[in-house]
């Protein structure tokens, strides 16, 4: 036993001897360190064979690199051979041997001696991980430090990255929490093991390639061949180059978690990620890059097409911001929950979603095209008479409203009704249709323009005034006129009627303009509808009680200062007129329509001598009014308010009448509420307090349609003779607080259905496309029917949507069915019962 130990203790020591000899007399590095040290003795530098290492403490790493490379600092040995000569490029000027090491950019095995240790490419015989990385796959640990910005040297790596975005490989698969779930988690894929996973045996070839590096090979052959193991996987086959996939390949290398020390990390700038970058990342390997929709065969789905122009002329950006955040389908993740999207992040993408939106025609190209009221009929019976009624005419339980009633015909002008159609209202069931061809909008218009009462000639309107009879005209007045001129002209929210300054300038051809054709954008109507004679015997009631002579005025021009105008207009004017005349406690005198009509005269006079029995006194100097200016100051005024005529002050969707909000709050509440909703969030009637109806109108529309309702319809005047008698000061509360209510206020739009019947509807109609699991969205799915506005809704299954398999329902639309609109109410009242 002895022996035996005596022979094996003999046996290891000469092991031991001829290990310490191989190491340190005849190895490859002391030839190279030999070689180096003859090189830098001939400038009489000194330079000692040792053993080197790197010590790196902070990377827990010992890199023995230098033990060979010896010159890697040295510039003096740039026309040296390999492993002597100095590192390539500038790479060490900021990225010290010392702090760095070798591995953390090479990779390979820091502690080996040997050439063969150090490469590691051998990996299947020796089971070594991390093999040295050559270019251009060594780009790919740049992003060990670089996490913002990459230097610019890796062109493969950033090409890869790219290529990684715009195909959308986050919407299925997660990189540090944010991404898709139906993949592999990618966050360490660059670091996973080389003995977990190897290319198919079809190609090995990729092996040797990849210089034994069977981490690389086998995502390359992911990328380039994502169906050969296995087959049956969901893994989108994008039809990539070799050199897009070997970019690809660099790319996912760097997906790494690699511990690098905070002061080591290289400083950049935050990088924000735009709304179409998140989208490309997130969202475009199922919705399509330009949002025209996939066809996922992989994953028995169709991506929908986002960029639809019936799906992006009904959606808002709370709609989009809740589906992506909580959708919580099959296919699709709660982006906010399970995808590691922020708040912002999924707001820049609804934002994305609704800039594919197309622009629709300008309204001169409109106009420019004219239009055939013939060819206008068949499209709105095609596309608007389901929510509208056929011809626009009143039917019960119309989605939306009816559009032939005089009193809107008379406030809306061809402008107003095109604007409308191209842009919708925001928050309702009222898409924006700018995806119509500017002669189908043309078309449409001429139609709408039909609709109107021919309009009463100047001279019919004169030979009228002849015959009119004061006493028919204080009981047309009052049914008429009064609710906002007051019972007996003496003003209200529109201006006195019985100053003897008012008839004296005001001639028929005044009163003609602004009776029979109104002023846009106030509560002044035409009133053409009301016919020649009506008109006549209301003129005649105007005109009574006035003994003077109408003069008219000159069509002279005042000069003056419009600079100095500007000045003393918002010094003495705006406080009953308005910034840049938009009226308040006064009418908007800076409104269009006025300016065209009032010569320079009729504005000076008035401002100068003021109205008898109103508010608006004179000021001119010796009136007495409330100022006191010069005949040139008033010039100067009416020169600036003259300005406005060429650059009118935007009306539409700004507050310009005062009001007290906790009176117009109660007073919405008691006598609006049950037909508008809470805070005028829709109903039977329409959704007046949403922003999308308050963008588009004026108060003056508003306060018009209050007071003298709409004729046919279940929406009655509240003016005069009314179902209830507002005064024009409680209108104007309503108004304000429709402007100024908290969003908090604004109810969700209520739905008068019948859940029983939509039950029956939904199954004969719509189960055999939505159902569960189906290739169509799960309309029942909680987190769907919550995000849903009913107003999305109803415009979905009344339009339906092109080029898809989601037809037009209601009647008259030749779809796959013909609803009518209480029976997609019904439907709907069925989809949201109890999910709410």
């Amino acid at each position: 036993m002895k022996k035996i130990m005596f022979y094996s203790s003999i046996v290891v020591i000469v092991f031991l001897i001829y290990g310490a000899v191989n190491e340190y007399l005849t190895t490859d590095w002391r030839d190279y360190q030999a070689q180096y040290a003859e090189f830098v003795d001939e400038d009489g530098s000194e330079f000692s064979v040792d053993y080197r290492q790197l010590v790196l403490p902070h990377f827990n790493k010992i890199d023995r690199c230098v033990i060979c490379h010896v010159g890697i600092s040295d510039p003096n040995t740039k026309d040296l051979e390999n492993p002597i000569k100095v590192h390539p490029g500038t790479y060490l000027d900021s990225h010290d041997p010392n702090k760095f090491g070798c591995t953390i950019c090479h990779d390979g095995q820091g502690r080996a001696t040997t050439l063969e240790g150090a490469l590691a490419h051998e990996s299947e015989k020796f089971y070594w991980e991390e093999p040295v990385l050559a270019s251009p796959y060594l780009e790919a640990n740049c992003a060990r430090c670089h996490r913002s910005e990459m230097p610019v040297v890796s062109g493969t790596y950033q090409r890869g990255k790219r290529l990684f975005i715009e195909n959308g490989c986050q919407s299925c698969h997660t990189v540090q929490g944010r991404g898709g779930s139906l993949g592999p988690e990618l966050t360490t894929i660059g670091q996973a093991s080389f003995h977990a996973k190897r290319p198919h045996h079809d190609n090995e070839h990729l092996i040797e390639e990849f210089d034994g590096n069977l981490n690389l090979a086998y995502i390359f052959e992911a990328v380039y061949q994502p169906k050969i193991q296995p087959d049956s996987s969901q893994m989108i086959d994008y039809g990539f180059t070799k050199e897009e996939a070997l970019d690809l390949t660099v790319y996912i290398k760097s997906l790494q978690e690699y511990a690098v020390p905070e002061g080591m990390i290289a400083a950049s700038g935050v990088v924000e990620e735009s709304g179409k970058d998140l989208y490309s990342r997130y969202c475009s390997a199922c919705h399509g890059k330009n949002g025209k929709g996939t066809n996922l065969t992989e994953l028995g789905k169709l991506g929908p097409a986002l960029g639809n122009p019936q799906f992006l002329a009904i959606v808002d950006h709370d709609f989009l911001s809740a589906i992506i955040d909580g959708s919580g389908s099959s296919v699709m993740p709660a982006w906010g929950s399970g995808g590691g999207l922020s708040k912002s992040d999924i707001s820049k993408i609804a934002d994305h979603v609704l800039t594919l939106r197309k622009d629709a025609p300008s309204y001169k190209e409109v106009l420019l095209v004219g239009g055939e009221a013939k060819y206008g009929r068949t499209i709105f019976n095609a596309n608007c008479a389901g929510c509208h009624g056929i011809d626009g005419r009143y039917e019960t339980d119309l989605i939306g409203p009816t559009l032939r009633s005089p009193q809107l015909l008379s406030l809306f002008d061809n402008e107003k009704f095109y604007k409308t159609i191209v842009h919708g209202r925001a928050g309702t069931a009222m898409p924006g249709w700018n995806f119509l061809s500017k002669q189908d909008l043309g078309d449409i218009m001429a139609y709408v323009e039909s609709w109107r009462e021919k309009q009463i000639s100047y001279n019919s309107f004169a030979s009228a005034i002849q015959y009119g009879s004061s006493k028919r005209g204080s009981s047309l007045f009052y049914d008429n006129c009064a609710a906002c001129h007051g019972n007996n002209k003496e003003g209200g929210v529109g201006p006195s009627l019985n100053s003897k300054e008012l008839h004296t300038l005001a001639d028929n051809k005044f009163m003609y303009n602004t009776i029979v054709k109104g002023r846009r954008n106030t509560a002044m109507s035409s009133y053409n509808h009301l016919g020649k004679k009506a008109l006549g015997d209301i003129m005649a009631y105007l005109r009574s009680g006035f003994r003077g002579t109408t003069k008219g005025t000159s069509k002279k021009k005042i000069v003056g200062s419009e600079f100095n105008g500007k000045y003393l207009f918002e010094r003495t004017c705006a406080q009953c007129h308005g910034q840049s005349g938009v009226g308040l406690n006064g009418p908007a005198i800076g409104n269009k329509d006025f300016l065209a009509l009032a010569s320079d005269e009729f504005i000076w006079k008035m401002a100068a001598y003021g109205r008898s029995g109103t508010q608006m006194k004179g000021n001119l100097h010796g009136q007495n009014g409330t100022s006191d200016l010069s005949k040139y100051e008033l010039n100067d005024i009416v020169a600036y308010i003259r300005t406005l005529e060429k650059n009118p002050p935007q009306l539409n969707g700004i507050s310009t009448i005062p009001g007290d909000i906790d009176n117009g709050r109660a007073v919405f509440d008691d006598m609006c509420s049950q037909c508008h909703g809470a805070g005028g969030g829709g109903g039977n009637g329409p959704g007046i307090g949403k922003e999308g109806f308050l963008a588009s109108l004026s108060d003056g529309f508003i306060v018009a349609m209050m007071m003298s309702g709409r004729d046919g319809t279940e929406m009655k005047k509240f003016g005069r003779g009314g179902i209830v008698e507002l005064d024009g000061n409680t209108a104007m509360n309503i108004v304000y607080y429709l402007r100024n209510k908290d969003k908090s206020e604004i109810g969700k739009k209520y739905l008068v259905g019948t859940p029983q019947n939509g039950k029956i509807l939904y199954e004969s109609q719509c189960i055999q496309c939505h159902q569960k699991g189906s290739f169509a969205p799960d309309l029942m799915r909680s987190a769907f029917v919550k995000a849903a506005p009913v107003g999305y809704l109803q415009a979905t299954m009344s339009l339906g949507r092109h080029q898809t398999a989601m037809q037009s329902m209601i009647r008259g639309n030749a779809g796959l069915t013909e609803l009518s609109s209480k029976e997609i109410n019904d439907i709907i009242s069925y989809i949201k019962m109890g999910k709410e």
